[in-house]
């Protein structure tokens, strides 16, 4: 069950407003408490929970990449992994008829929380978003999808072969 921001909004007399950045400028949107707040310091605390979610996203992101990627390797684990694997496909691809192909639940959630958060503009992909940060360029996005998508079918082929035809 989850709650949509602007609901939160309302219910605690906050929101986001636009600083409007600079044509061709990535500054940031800012979160600001609005001043007839019915409960006082009640959008420093959404603040800090919305922070605190961010950041465990962020590492729920990291172990499923890291899962998807190496979980094939470990014969306890190569049952889990052929599950993700298979959910992350009705992901992108199931979910991908009404949102786009390549859809993902983590990343949509986590995207909502830093617009709200007030960083823009986002990518569609976590990966080039990582990316990004960790090269500090912006890298070309369908050079990121390609290769996002040829690691994750990749893996999946192998933890076919290792769930079903490994001996």
């Amino acid at each position: 069950f989850i709650i949509p921001l602007s609901y939160i909004e309302k219910s605690m007399g906050i929101g986001c407003y636009d600083t409007k950045p600079e044509v061709g400028s990535h500054k940031a949107v800012f979160c600001k408490r609005r001043q007839t707040s019915r409960y006082p310091g009640a959008g420093d605390t959404l603040r800090t929970v919305l922070v605190i979610t961010d950041k465990a996203l962020h590492a729920l992101h990291l172990v499923i990449v890291f899962f998807i990627l190496t979980g094939w390797m470990v014969p306890d684990l190569r049952l889990a992994h052929l599950y993700l694997i298979i959910l992350i496909a009705l992901s992108w691809i199931g979910l991908g008829i009404f949102f786009g192909y390549g859809f993902c639940l983590v990343t949509d959630l986590q995207w909502k929380i830093k617009k709200y958060l007030g960083e823009q503009p986002l990518p569609r992909s976590y990966i080039k978003y990582l990316l990004d940060k960790l090269t500090g360029k912006d890298l070309n996005t369908r050079t990121v999808d390609i290769f996002t998508q040829l690691a994750f079918y990749l893996s999946a082929l192998v933890s076919v072969y290792v769930n079903f035809f490994w001996t």
